[in-house]
């Protein structure tokens, strides 16, 4: 057996085997190698006289760092190798995957070479990784080895076909349609992929896996396993690089060696002859088409001077426009003004153009202006009111409107300037009239109090002393009648009953116009409010003063006492509630008026935007110089609050 494989091996091999028998100390030296022949991996030369093959070049390589040769046996399958391993007849096996099967009989090597898995289907497959398959795909693979396990442990309910002893049986099962897609590490796929039978089938992705091989060593030999570790690490990395550029990523096959090379060619001879036929055709309707032409490219120069009339006249009407055009690149720079623009701010014809914005507009230092350059890139537009500086040196109020601009390969933002100074004079006459008729409402709000107060002075004083004067003659008259029939004395007593209710009507009109109390100052007037407020309506209300109350003068008291009547009355008439709260404070140098209610509350966008009574309330507290402001929820209250700052109280005459 022994002398038919010596029979059998090249030549080189049998010159190494008869230095073997003559050097019976260097041979028991050699390293016993085994592997099958799998391109590119291990292979014959054309010539059948040598090995070669990326196991092979490692083997030589890792022999070279161990100082020792290797004798390679070529198995014809698995079960043969493993049975040599068995037998003892081997002492390593290069480029094997590790697997837990394998660890019972070898020991592995860190990692000597990185082997990447490819996704492998018919043409036109649109799938690009194992996670885009569903689960209606099947998948072909190696029965055994790592990626098997890959695979089971990270897509378990992917379909697969079972009991696959190698990559080629893979491939067949795309071929015949079994399967969806096959997983073969990247060198078996260039080697064969695109040839032969699988001439249909191409690369269409990564499997996200990277297949480890190593080399594997006897297990009863550790120091065997140590050594080869040893001599991995001094194999220098270019030559491993070289390696693996060399054999495990082969150069795709010439163009001309495929089956589609040709049939793309007979198809580019068939669309030549075609196109030969079409010209003899074209030939004949030449002229008729070129007549055609003729009259296509008159039409296109019409087209284009009336493009280059209507540009010109775009031209015209931009720079004869009434509002003023500026473009502005990035930095700032001024690159056109139309003729509205150089009248608008001063300066003769070209006379802006290379300007910085901040020589127009001087609150524009750079990093305000970049900020606004991204802001109208990204939003598109922007307008803003601005003060823009002459020619002359005058300030011109100006409104400007921004808008972004790529032309080509650059970018503008075109400012649109109109100038402001009318509508700005109207607006501050309008914002002068709204001052002017808020101090007339105070005003008036003032004379209305002042009557009201007249009103109840002339009411108590003339006609208290004349019910007065009427109840003591009512009552003389009852003394005088004292001996007169009953009815007199009746009528008498009924007399009284009127003059007295009468007395009350008087007290409480003259109340309403002109509380008494508020000659006592804010707070007093606050609490008989809140008092009469509860006898009244049946409602617990309470009052907190906080502070030291500065003098507010008779029209800031007037003004907060009837905010608070108002907000009281809007509780009865619509809270609901149960309880009601006010509070005075005085924090620094601010006065809070808060009145707060446990009603139903209301949505304030479902508020009349025209009530009155709030109306009524902001208008008190603006002519004071202050602000009402009113927060409440639906289910959870209302809260009506005045803030008035103290210095404008001081201010007012």
């Amino acid at each position: 057996m022994r002398g038919q494989a010596l029979l059998t091996m090249p030549l080189a091999l049998r010159l190494c085997c008869l230095l073997l028998l003559l050097c019976p100390a260097w041979a028991a030296d050699a390293l016993r190698a085994g592997v099958l022949l799998d391109p590119p991996y291990v292979q014959r030369e054309a010539s059948g006289s040598r090995l070669t093959g990326a196991a092979i070049e490692l083997g030589e390589l890792l022999g070279q760092a161990m100082g020792r040769p290797i004798s390679w046996q070529v198995y014809d399958s698995e079960a043969a190798l493993l049975a040599a391993r068995q037998a003892g007849q081997l002492d390593l096996i290069p480029l094997l995957a590790q697997t837990p099967e394998g660890l019972r009989d070898f020991q592995f090597s860190e990692p000597a070479v990185r082997v990447p898995i490819k996704l492998v289907a018919r043409r036109g497959f649109r799938v690009s990784s194992l996670d885009e398959l569903s689960l209606g795909y099947v998948v072909a693979l190696r029965d055994s080895g790592p990626l098997r396990r890959f695979v089971a442990e990270n897509y378990p309910a992917l379909p697969r076909v079972a009991d696959l002893p190698s990559e080629r049986a893979a491939l067949d099962q795309v071929v015949r349609g079994r399967a969806d897609v096959a997983l073969i590490d990247l060198p078996r796929a260039r080697a064969l992929v695109g040839r032969g039978d699988y001439l249909d089938l191409e690369l269409i992705g990564d499997a996200g896996y990277t297949l480890m091989l190593r080399v594997a060593s006897r297990a009863d030999r550790p120091a065997l396993g140590r050594e080869i570790d040893a001599a991995l690490a001094r194999i220098p990395p270019s030559a491993l690089a070289g390696l693996q550029q060399r054999w495990l990523r082969p150069p795709a096959s010439a163009p001309w060696a495929q089956l589609g090379f040709w049939r793309n060619a007979s198809l580019l001879l068939l669309l030549l002859a075609l196109a030969c036929a079409c010209w003899l055709a074209w030939q004949l309707r030449l002229q008729r088409r070129l007549v055609v032409e003729l009259r296509r490219v008159q039409r296109e120069l019409e087209l284009r001077e009336s493009a280059e009339a209507a540009l010109q006249l775009t031209q015209l009407s931009l720079d004869r426009n009434t509002v003023g055009v500026l473009w502005l690149s990035w930095d700032g720079r001024i690159r056109y003004a139309n003729e509205a623009a150089l009248r608008m701010h001063g300066y003769p014809p070209g006379g802006l153009l290379g300007l910085g914005i901040r020589q127009l507009d001087a609150s524009l230092d750079v990093d305000g202006w970049l900020a606004c350059w991204h802001r109208v890139k990204q939003h598109g537009a922007a307008e803003y009111e601005a003060a823009h500086i002459c020619a002359d040196g005058s300030a011109l109020p100006v409104d400007v409107r921004l808008s972004y601009l790529r032309y080509r390969d650059t970018e503008y933002l075109v400012a649109f300037v109109n100038d402001a100074t009318e509508r700005r004079r109207a607006r501050h006459a309008l914002e002068a009239s709204e001052a002017s008729l808020r101090e007339l409402a105070a005003h008036l709000d003032t004379v209305r109090e002042e009557e009201k107060a007249r009103i109840a002075r002339e009411v108590h004083d003339e006609l208290g002393q004349v019910l007065t004067g009427l109840r003591l003659e009512a009552s003389m008259a009852g003394l005088v009648a004292g001996s007169e029939p009953a009815l007199v004395r009746e009528r008498i007593a009924r007399m009284q009953s009127l003059i007295d209710q009468t007395f009350q009507i008087v007290r409480s009109i003259a109340s309403e116009l002109r509380p008494p109390v508020l000659n006592a100052g804010l707070p007093a007037a606050l609490d008989w409010l809140a008092r009469r407020f509860e006898e009244r309506y049946g409602l617990p209300t309470v009052l907190s003063v906080h502070g030291q109350l500065p003098a507010l003068g008779d029209k800031v008291e007037i003004a907060l006492f009837r905010i608070a009547q108002e907000a009281l009355t809007n509780i009865a008439r619509h809270a609901e509630a149960e309880t009601v709260r006010i509070d005075l404070t005085v924090d620094k140098d601010t006065l809070f008026l808060a009145i707060e209610d446990d009603g139903r509350g209301f949505r304030l966008d479902a508020s009349r935007p025209s009530s009155f009574g709030l109306i009524g309330m902001r208008e008190r507290a603006m002519a004071i110089g202050g602000e009402c402001m009113l927060e409440s929820h639906q289910g959870e209250g209302t809260d009506v609050t005045v803030r008035l700052p103290l210095h404008t109280v001081r201010e007012q005459p």
